[in-house]
């Protein structure tokens, strides 16, 4: 409820600004805040479209390599990776506006290892998706450079990487056992917020290169997870009872919800086109 609460006070915001903004009534109390700034923000552009990539540093249960506070927290065991993001932005008035971004992040697992004492190998990496709209400032400090500010929200997702382990135990020649799994999450989805200041250079008219740091963070949901369990056990006993089986072969599905608190700090340098 107080996410949705975020979410509509935003909103409404952005409407409120552009209806503001669009007022021509000489007591508009925007244009009288900012008098000497030009339609479309300092460089007299209305749209934007920018490109960006750096660098993502995971924080809370994201990054953590310990386990869950509770049978429904998960951790992540995720590493410094890589970020990117485009962005398109419309000045609803000089230096206020409204932004859409669409952005990923890439972070490798870290190798921890399981219970059983042994490593745990990754099949790929996570992926956190971001799909997040807001209000931004862009406040001029001469003519070609810009310190800016956004607070988005939205949509963010979740590719939790396929986990897999082995463990094998010999008891001389009177048995051996080999254990296997495989953990699979089914992919998470919550709402995600974002915040970022930054810097923009204007090379030209329409072409700048931008500097941002942001925080970003969601308490991530995953619906279900499915664990591949197998246990091979051969035994000196199986002479003298060759009928008996002992071997385990399962497939586990649990629909128990299972959360994962992620905070990521995202470093990025990029360009933008005004129009």
């Amino acid at each position: 409820m107080k996410k949705a609460f975020v979410f509509s006070a935003i909103l409404a915001s952005c409407v409120a600004l552009t209806t503001v903004a669009g007022n021509p009534d000489d007591n508009n109390p925007i244009k009288k805040a900012l008098p000497l700034i030009p339609e479309g923000g300092g460089d007299g552009n209305k749209f934007s479209i920018g490109i960006a990539a750096g660098t993502t540093i995971p924080l809370q249960d994201y990054s953590n390599t310990g386990k869950g506070s509770d049978s429904t927290h998960i951790t992540g065991s995720a590493q410094t990776g890589i970020h990117f993001n485009a962005t398109i932005g419309y000045n609803v008035y000089k230096i206020i506006g409204a932004m859409v971004m669409v952005g990923g992040n890439i972070n490798s697992y870290n190798g921890a290892t399981s219970s059983l004492g042994t490593a745990i190998t990754p099949s790929g990496s996570h992926y956190v998706g971001q799909y997040l709209a807001g209000p931004y400032i862009s406040i001029p400090i001469g003519k070609k450079f810009f310190i800016e500010a956004r607070a988005l929200v939205g949509l963010m997702t979740s590719h939790y990487p396929e986990l897999s382990s082995s463990y094998s135990a010999s008891f001389g020649s009177f048995a051996s056992t080999n254990i296997s799994y495989d953990l699979k999450y089914k992919p998470g989805t919550a709402f995600g917020y974002s915040g970022v200041v930054g810097a923009k250079y204007m090379l030209g008219n329409h072409f700048g290169i931008t500097l941002h740091a942001a925080y970003s963070g969601s308490n991530m949901k995953y619906p279900s997870n499915t664990i591949h369990f197998v246990e091979t056990t051969s035994s000196i006993f199986q002479v003298l009872s060759p009928t008996t089986n002992l071997n385990t072969n399962t497939t586990t599905t649990s629909t128990t919800l299972v959360h994962m608190s992620i905070g990521m700090i995202n470093i990025s340098a990029g360009a933008v086109f005004s129009f």
